[in-house]
């Protein structure tokens, strides 16, 4: 949002929680350092924090478990993050396809599981039965 265009739809929703001002002091604050970042950290980084978090967040809501109840919630995130990047190359969601938004919010889906795949893995290396 600091270094987004102003015409993203997200900038209603900080205005509509009176924020509006608080989100422009902060991007005037944080101007100069955009122009000196790399496109990808700007625009494909934040994708892939977004996937990471969301993803990240319904593991621990699931306690790290997976299950038939959990992995409906816990790929819920990926599917999202990547099936919307998808759709925008098919032309069936709106915005640009970009293929390292892709990578970006796949490597963010991918460490998201991590915490859910490495005490499988852990347990699978030491030998335990489970």
């Amino acid at each position: 949002m600091l270094a987004r265009p102003r015409g993203l739809v997200a900038f209603v929703w900080f205005e509509a929680l009176g924020l509006g001002r608080q989100l422009d002091a902060a991007r005037a604050v944080t101007r100069p350092m955009a122009h000196v970042l790399p496109s990808f950290v700007l625009f494909s980084v934040p994708d892939g924090l977004w996937a990471f978090a969301f993803t990240q967040a319904m593991v621990v809501v699931w306690s790290g478990r997976w299950s038939r109840a959990s992995a409906p919630w816990i790929l819920l995130g990926p599917a999202l993050a990547i099936g919307s990047e998808l759709g925008q190359a098919a032309g069936v969601v709106p915005g640009t396809f970009d293929v390292v938004d892709l990578l970006a919010l796949s490597l963010g889906s991918a460490l998201g599981l991590a915490r859910l795949v490495k005490p499988r893995m852990t347990s699978a290396l030491r030998g335990d039965q489970t």
